[in-house]
């Protein structure tokens, strides 16, 4: 028994000495793996990919854009390192600086993005954009009025039955722009700044009327209690008999559970 076993482990041995030779044979010589990680790591610091290079905003401030600014930036951005940016159309208020201001969407605008996109792959940037310009997101002029947020209103008509109604029904209000009385904060008015060098005398656009719409969505009617009415007092003597059907008037249980003094309330002017 003990030279069989003696055999097995000489046997089961010799290919993890074979293996571990094999393996020490592919190592190159002079190097381990920790030092070659360490190595690579190093490299990385020293040259990053652009995957690893940092993204910077890109704002274009009250249309100040012009495609000779567009490359210059850019090709600095390159040049400091930064592998991509995303543009963002905003105003704040900036002075106008180019003899030209470009509006956001207008066809000139338009031609500056794909300039843009273009000097961006030319030198090997990535390049991403807002969705829509400012902070609004979800408003602006190119959104139409029926596309936009919207508020419900409504009116009220008070018809007394039983009878069948067939009239106009009166229209709700209307309340457009902001909401309620309320003004616009301080830090959000964005002033422009004034005697900027450089800065170009800026006509203020008139006020536009603002747009309304209104379609209808919803009629709906519903029974009022009339203080000391029949359904009143039923409503009052379910309450307290905890009835828990809908439609009292026809509820078996609650009828079952009225007594005389119920009635006499009931049927009291």
């Amino acid at each position: 028994m003990g030279k069989r076993i003696l055999h097995m482990r000489r046997t089961s041995r010799t290919p993890f000495i074979l293996l571990a030779v094999t393996a020490l044979l592919f190592i190159p010589r002079g190097l381990t793996p920790a030092r070659d990680s360490a190595g690579e790591l190093e490299r990385g610091f020293k040259d990053p990919p652009d995957s690893a290079k940092p993204r910077a905003w890109w704002h274009w401030l009250n249309g100040n854009i012009t495609k000779e600014g567009i490359t210059a930036d850019l090709e600095w951005m390159r040049q400091a390192g930064i592998a991509g940016m995303q543009m963002f159309d905003g105003n704040l208020g900036t002075p106008v600086f180019v003899e030209n201001r470009l509006a956001w969407m207008t066809p000139e605008w338009k031609a500056a993005l794909r300039h843009a996109a273009d000097e961006a792959a030319r030198l090997r940037m990535e390049m991403a954009m807002a969705a829509a310009g400012g902070w609004s997101e979800t408003g602006g002029p190119w959104v139409k009025p029926e596309a936009a947020m919207k508020k419900i209103v409504w009116s009220e008509t008070l018809v007394y039955g039983p009878m069948r109604f067939s009239s106009a029904l009166p229209h709700p209000p209307t309340n457009n722009g902001r909401f309620q009385d309320m003004g616009m904060p301080m830090e959000l008015a964005n002033p422009a700044p004034k005697g900027m060098p450089g800065a170009r005398l800026q006509t203020p656009e008139p006020p536009q009327p603002s747009p309304t719409f209104y379609a209808d969505s919803k009629v709906i009617a519903y029974r009022l209690l009339i203080k000391d009415s029949i359904e009143e007092k039923i409503r009052a003597l379910q309450k307290q008999k905890k009835g828990l059907a809908e439609d009292v008037l026809g509820e078996e249980k609650f009828s079952q559970s009225l007594n005389l003094d119920d009635l006499r309330y009931l049927l009291a002017e």
